[in-house]
């Protein structure tokens, strides 16, 4: 007996293309239905289904030897009939940037490509090249102070509403905002990030290890 037919890859399902590598893929889809209870506490029936949602997670990689070759998408965009509602951009000291997405739509009233948009701001979209290693996207690494990790969030909050049967309706995004986390090793001098709101800030001092610095951020972003 030979060897069944099964794909050992992972699927682009946001269809990305250019150089973005997807490293793997979810996609989760669920529906509900009510249930009616008889008065001696059985079931009676089930509903039909309704409120059916399809919802995607995927970490990318892109070729560090010709760059990103394809700029970070807006959230809020649709691509390939998902929409997008997160990218996380983690980075370290021994690995290639993974870009991680979060998308969803509708089995009903499906989104389109005609909700409000929120872009990353240009100096984060310089600041990802591609390259191996940690990045520093607060800006705070000197002589003495080595950015160790981060993370950079391009989110927004998406609401949906239910009509009728309990089927989609209509969805909109709104709130889009831009975090950043970054560890340093080293103690820092500042807490203070220019064009950003600190949100946190952390010295671990020990004796058995490097002073370590971690600092949180965040910017509001506009639609574009």
């Amino acid at each position: 007996m030979t060897d069944k037919t099964v794909a050992l890859e992972a699927a682009d399902v946001l269809d990305l293309g250019g150089n973005w590598i997807p490293q793997s893929s979810s996609v989760s889809t669920s529906q509900s239905n009510i249930k009616m209870v008889k008065a001696n506490g059985d079931y009676q029936k089930f509903s039909s289904t309704y409120d059916v949602i399809t919802e995607v997670t995927i970490p990318y990689t892109y070729s560090a030897i010709t760059g990103m070759g394809a700029a970070l998408p807006s959230i809020g965009a649709v691509e390939n009939a998902y929409l997008i509602t997160e990218i996380s951009v983690d980075t370290s000291w021994d690995a290639y940037p993974i870009a991680n997405f979060t998308a969803h739509n509708h089995g009903a009233n499906a989104h389109a490509d005609d909700r409000n948009e929120y872009a990353p701001s240009a100096a984060i979209q310089s600041a990802i090249t591609g390259a191996q290693g940690a990045y520093d996207f607060a800006g705070l690494a000197s002589g003495n102070i080595c950015v160790q990790s981060s993370n950079y969030t391009l989110s927004l909050d998406h609401v949906d509403a239910n009509c009728s049967t309990g089927d989609h309706w209509v969805g909109q995004n709104v709130k889009g905002m831009e975090t950043i986390s970054c560890t340093y090793i080293g103690t820092l001098a500042t807490f203070t990030i220019a064009d950003w709101t600190v949100t946190g800030y952390n010295i671990d001092d020990s004796n058995e290890a490097f002073d370590v610095s971690t600092i949180t951020a965040e910017k509001l972003v506009l639609r574009t």
